[in-house]
C-alpha cells in the first residue's frame, strides 16, 4: 500500500512526520493522513515524494517489490563479480591431482587401517597362552607369557611401521587442509560423482563396522553367562572378541579415511574454505598422539586388552568434537 510505503521510506531515512511535511512544504496533518490511509497524496506530490527518496512514481503506487528487487539482484550481481574474482586468484587444482591424491589415500587407508587392527590384536597370543597356561597348571607359564609379549610387541612394531610411511605419503597433500583452491567444473562435477558412489561404500562399511564392534562381546557374554566354569570358552571368546573387533575398527578407518579425503577435494565440511586456519591439523595430531597413548598405558596397567580395543572406535567417534575444538582455538 501507497500508506505503508511512505512510511517505510520516511523512517528508514530517520525522519519524523514534521520533517517530511516541510519538505514536501505540507501540513504534518496531511503526512499522518497519507500514512494512515486516510487521504491520498496529490500527483504532484506523489512525484516530489519518489524525488525525495529515490524511489519510481511505479514503486510507490504499483509494485511494492520493484524497486526492492532492482537493489537486491544488483547487490547480488555485485557480490558474484566479486567471489569470481576472488575465486580466480586462487591455485587450481587439476583432475590428475585429485586422482592421484585419491589413489594416495586409498593405499594409505589400508596401511593405517590395517596397522590399527594389528594394535587391536597384539594382545591376542599373550591372552591365549596366559589363559592356557593357567587353565593346565603348566609350569611353562613364563615361556607363554614371554611368547604373548613377544608377539604383541612385534605385532606393534609392524603397526609403527605401517603408520609412518602412510603419513609421510600422505604429508605431501597437507596443503589441501590448510590451503584453499579451486576446482574447474568439470573436475568438480566428476568428484561429486564420485563422492556419491564412495559415500554408499561408505555407510555400507561403517555400519558393517560399527555392528561387528558392538555384537563382538556378544558371544564373551553368552559363555560367561551359559558356561562361567569353562575357562578356555572364555579365553576363546576374548580372542574371538578382539578378531571382530579388528575388524570392524579395520572398516571403520578406511571408510573414514576416503570420506575425508574427498571432504577436503570438494572443500566441504571440516575443510570448507573458512576452516582452513591450520588449527584442525594441529589438534587432530595431537588427539590421536594422545589416543594411542592412552591406549597402550592403560592396557598395560590393567592388562585388560579384551576391554581397552574398545578406546579406538570411541575415539574414532568423539574425533567428530576435533573440528569444533579447533574453531574454538582459532577464535581465540
Amino acid at each position: 500500500m501507497l500508506a505503508e510505503k511512505i512510511m517505510e521510506l520516511r523512517k528508514s531515512r530517520g525522519w519524523s512526520q514534521e520533517e517530511l511535511a516541510e519538505k514536501l512544504d505540507v501540513s504534518r496533518q496531511s503526512v499522518s493522513k497519507w500514512e494512515s490511509g486516510a487521504s491520498t497524496p496529490e500527483p504532484d506530490k506523489i512525484v516530489a515524494i519518489s524525488e525525495i527518496f529515490g524511489v519510481s512514481t511505479d514503486y510507490l503506487l504499483k509494485n511494492a517489490d520493484a524497486w526492492q528487487d532492482a537493489s537486491h539482484t544488483a547487490q547480488a550481481e555485485a557480490e558474484a563479480e566479486e567471489k569470481q574474482g576472488a575465486e580466480e586468484e586462487l591455485p587450481e587444482m587439476r583432475m590428475q591431482e585429485c586422482d592421484d591424491y585419491l589413489e594416495t589415500v586409498k593405499k594409505s587407508s589400508a596401511s593405517i587401517a590395517l596397522g590399527v587392527s594389528l594394535c587391536i590384536l597384539s594382545p591376542l597370543m599373550l591372552i591365549l597362552l596366559g589363559g592356557l597356561a593357567d587353565i593346565s597348571g603348566m609350569p611353562a607359564e613364563g615361556l607363554a607369557g614371554a611368547i604373548g609379549l613377544g608377539t604383541m610387541f612385534l605385532l606393534i612394531g609392524v603397526a609403527v611401521a605401517l603408520f609412518i610411511p602412510a603419513g609421510m605419503r600422505l604429508s605431501h597433500y597437507e596443503y589441501l587442509e590448510k590451503t584453499p583452491f579451486r576446482l574447474s567444473p568439470s573436475t568438480e562435477g566428476a568428484l561429486r560423482e564420485d563422492d556419491k558412489e564412495d559415500e554408499k561404500r561408505g555407510t555400507t562399511m561403517i555400519t558393517v563396522g560399527v555392528v561387528l564392534c558392538v555384537f563382538s562381546i556378544l558371544p564373551l557374554l553368552l559363555v560367561g553367562c551359559i558356561f562361567p566354569e569353562r575357562e578356555l570358552l572364555l579365553v576363546l571368546c576374548v580372542c574371538l572378541l578382539l578378531l571382530v573387533a579388528s575388524i570392524g575398527v579395520h572398516l571403520l578407518v578406511r571408510a573414514g579415511c576416503m570420506r575425508g579425503a574427498y571432504q577436503r577435494l570438494l572443500q566441504t565440511g571440516d575443510y570448507s574454505k573458512e576452516n582452513k586456519k591450520g588449527a584442525y591439523k594441529v589438534v587432530e595430531d595431537l588427539y590421536w598422539a594422545i589416543v594411542v597413548g592412552a591406549y597402550l598405558v592403560i592396557s598395560f596397567l590393567t592388562h585388560a586388552w579384551h576391554l581397552t580395543w574398545i578406546i579406538w572406535p570411541v575415539a574414532a567417534v568423539l574425533s567428530a568434537l576435533i573440528p569444533l575444538l579447533a574453531g574454538n582455538l582459532k577464535n581465540r
